[in-house]
Parts: structure tokens; C-alpha cells; sequence
């Protein structure tokens, strides 16, 4: 296989000033900014982005479901995501989907 990457592909960092800031609280979460809406302990990344998460789900998910053209950077600053019933973080859909651990965080993505 032969693999083509782009300089955005290699480069892992982000502006956490101008991000969508994600914090999962328990059963739910809070969102600031935009792209991004919370159901109930399902949060969906719908366009495309810079999204720093941090905070403990309890039994949820994290899901991006953008348009095939978007490009969508998940920046985990300590987060945990636990989900007993399925996938704890899903790609439905993008063009592209960044996974960026914030420097001396501790992240658990759990199923």
C-alpha cells in the first residue's frame, strides 16, 4: 500500500483559543462554540473543525457524523469516555479525522 500524506495530515497542532471546547460532565455535556450539539450522553461533531474534549462520560458516546468534505481535528485533553452498550467514539462519516492527544494529558476511551 502506498500512502500519500499532506502536511495537515502530519501536523498535530491546533488553536485551542478558536477550538469548540467539549466537556463531558456525567450523563451529558456542555458545548462552546459551534459544530457540535449534545443528545441526552450522545455528542455529535457535525462539521468540521477543531474540538477539544475534556471531562468523564459516563456511558455515552462521542460520534462525528460531518459531510464527506470535512476535515474534523479531535483534540482529547483528559477525557474519558466510557459506553457499556457500544462504540465510546465513532466516525460515521468526514473526509478526514484528526485524533490529537493534548500534551500530559491522560485520556480512556472504553467500551
Amino acid at each position: 500500500m502506498d500512502f500519500d500524506y499532506s502536511d495537515r495530515d502530519k501536523d498535530a497542532s491546533y488553536d485551542a483559543a478558536s477550538a469548540t471546547k467539549i466537556v463531558l460532565s456525567g450523563a451529558g455535556a456542555t458545548i462552546e462554540g459551534d459544530g457540535a450539539s449534545a443528545d441526552g450522553s450522545t455528542v455529535t461533531i457535525t462539521a468540521a473543525g477543531t474540538y477539544v474534549v475534556s471531562g468523564e462520560l459516563a456511558d455515552g458516546a462521542l460520534v462525528v457524523n460531518a459531510t464527506d468534505q470535512d476535515k474534523v481535528q479531535v483534540v482529547l485533553d483528559g477525557a474519558t469516555i466510557r459506553h457499556s452498550d457500544g462504540a465510546a467514539f465513532e466516525v460515521q462519516q468526514a473526509d478526514k479525522v484528526f485524533i490529537t492527544l493534548a500534551d500530559s494529558s491522560q485520556n480512556t476511551l472504553a467500551d
